[in-house]
C-alpha cells in the first residue's frame, strides 16, 4: 500500500495535535523521522515517547499497561494496526483530509531515549551506519552492542549504558552531534 505524502507544514500541524493529545500520558514526547529532519514531504508521522507509568497506592510504578497504552487505545483503538509494548501504529484522518495518514509511535525509556530517537529520526542509511560496528564499515564502536533497544558495554561486563539523549550517543560514538537535517550516509558528510 502506497503512503500518502503530505507537505511538511500540514504534517507538522497533525503531529503537534497528536503529541498534544498524548502528552498528559508521557514523561517525554516529540516527533522523529522525516518530519524531524525537515523533509518537504512526509509519508508518515513518527513519534518517540517515554510513557508515564501507572503508580500504585504507594507511588511506585505498577505493572501492566501504562497511561499511554490506555490513552492510545481509547483515542485510536479502532484504528490501531499495531499495538505492542514498544511500538504502536495507527492512522488518523483529520477533518476533510482525503486520505488517512499513518502514525508510528515508538516507546522508549530514560535509559534508551537518545538511541531510539536517533534510530527513528533516520534516514534509514544513516541509522544503519550508526548501528553497524566500525569493524564492518559502520560508525558504532565495536565495544558496544545493541540489544533489545538498549546500548551495552562489553568492556564492563555487558553493562547497560544509559543514553538519555542523542548528544550522549554521538559522544559515545566519538562523533559530533549532527543536526537531523544533515543526517546522511558518512560517505557524504565525512566522519571516519
Amino acid at each position: 500500500m502506497a503512503k500518502n505524502k503530505v507537505h511538511f507544514d500540514v504534517a507538522k500541524v497533525l503531529a503537534a495535535d497528536v503529541v498534544d493529545l498524548l502528552r498528559p500520558a508521557c514523561m517525554w514526547i516529540d516527533w522523529a523521522g522525516s518530519l524531524r529532519r525537515g523533509c518537504k514531504y512526509i509519508g508518515d508521522i513518527e513519534i518517540v515517547a517515554i510513557p508515564r507509568p501507572y503508580l500504585d497506592m504507594f507511588g511506585n510504578p505498577a505493572t501492566g499497561p501504562t497511561e499511554l497504552d490506555e490513552l492510545v487505545s481509547g483515542l485510536y483503538g479502532g484504528a490501531l494496526s499495531k499495538d505492542g509494548p514498544r511500538y504502536k501504529q495507527f492512522s488518523i484522518r483529520p477533518g476533510l483530509w482525503p486520505a488517512a495518514i499513518q502514525v508510528d509511535l515508538f516507546l522508549a525509556t530514560r535509559q534508551n531515549l537518545g538511541y531510539i530517537l536517533m534510530l527513528r529520526t533516520g534516514p534509514a542509511d544513516f541509522s544503519h551506519q550508526m548501528v553497524t560496528p566500525k569493524s564492518r564499515g559502520g560508525l558504532k564502536p565495536d565495544r558496544y552492542i545493541l540489544r533489545d533497544g538498549y546500548v551495552w558495554d562489553t568492556l564492563t561486563g555487558d553493562s547497560l549504558v544509559e543514553i538519555p539523549d542523542e548528544r550522549t550517543l554521538f559522544e559515545l560514538w566519538g562523533m559530533p552531534v549532527l543536526d537531523p537535517a544533515r543526517r546522511i550516509a558518512k560517505r557524504v558528510w565525512g566522519v571516519a
